[in-house]
């Protein structure tokens, strides 16, 4: 008689994961509705000729939240690595494994070049269909472009070597951040100039999108005075997330991944 998988277990980790995901969604709601993450201040620097908008503030970011997110990216590699085991003991005819050899070899793969998919330790694990469902879910699958752009694979950034899961349970608790997220700047023809007058017209951005410190330097224009208290109306549409890794924002990449782990899971 062919082998049933019991997926319970990854099931059970899997809304493990999104519960600690929602709860640290209402944790950062509960923040943002106190008011904007960040907020600016504009003023003159006579010594540079230029009126410049700065950081005036960043929220706190809750210690806590690091460990949140270590928790749910923990639960959800764990479900897919209970799947996994579910898929060898299928292999094996319904017969747990115990070769130590064997055991170490069955995760969740992650596998970012595809010439080396055939090669993976997968298929010493799991039947050949099996291992066909796994390989649409690898990080191998994110096209040349966007990595050149720097994006990375969900799976890649939470399972990898040096995805969050492991980061965290071996090295460090993750940083979590206020991360800018720079929308625009008033249109040139509704800024309007206070006892000064333009010297380039242009507006000059320094924004990085970066880890934000108090009186880091978002915009400015040179301007030549023209009375005591020189100011330029460009105020700019600036948004802020919290964000992990390279300005990742966390609730979107931890949706992104409890959704393929959902995925992968409604394969089998």
């Amino acid at each position: 008689m062919a082998y049933t998988l019991d997926l319970s277990s990854a099931l059970a980790k899997l809304e493990r994961g999104k519960a600690h995901i929602d709860a640290l969604r209402v944790e950062i709601e509960k923040v943002y509705a106190d008011g904007s993450p960040i907020t600016l201040r504009r003023e003159y620097e006579p010594e540079q000729g230029r009126v410049v908008v700065r950081i005036d503030r960043v929220i706190d970011i809750p210690d806590h939240w690091g460990l949140i997110v270590g928790d749910a990216a923990h639960n959800l590699r764990c479900a897919l690595d209970h799947l996994c085991w579910q898929l060898a003991v299928r292999h094996y005819n319904g017969v747990e494994p115990t070769d130590r050899n064997t055991l170490q070899m069955i995760h969740f793969p992650i596998v970012t070049d595809k010439k080396k998919w055939q090669g993976s330790v997968v298929h010493q694990w799991a039947d050949p269909a099996d291992a066909d469902k796994l390989k649409d879910f690898q990080p191998f699958n994110l096209g040349p472009k966007s990595r050149a752009r720097g994006y990375r694979h969900p799976f890649e950034g939470f399972c990898g070597f040096d995805g969050v899961d492991n980061v965290d349970k071996h090295r460090r608790i993750h940083l979590t951040y206020i991360a800018p997220s720079l929308k625009s700047f008033a249109p040139e023809d509704t800024r309007v100039f206070r006892d000064c007058r333009p010297a380039t017209g242009f507006i000059n951005v320094a924004f990085s999108g970066f880890p934000t410190n108090l009186g880091d330097e978002l915009a400015h224009v040179e301007v030549i005075p023209t009375g005591p208290n020189p100011d330029v109306d460009f105020e700019t549409d600036l948004a802020g997330y919290v964000a992990i890794g390279e300005r990742w924002d966390v609730i979107k990449a931890l949706d992104a991944f409890a959704e393929g782990v959902e995925r992968i899971l409604g394969l089998f």
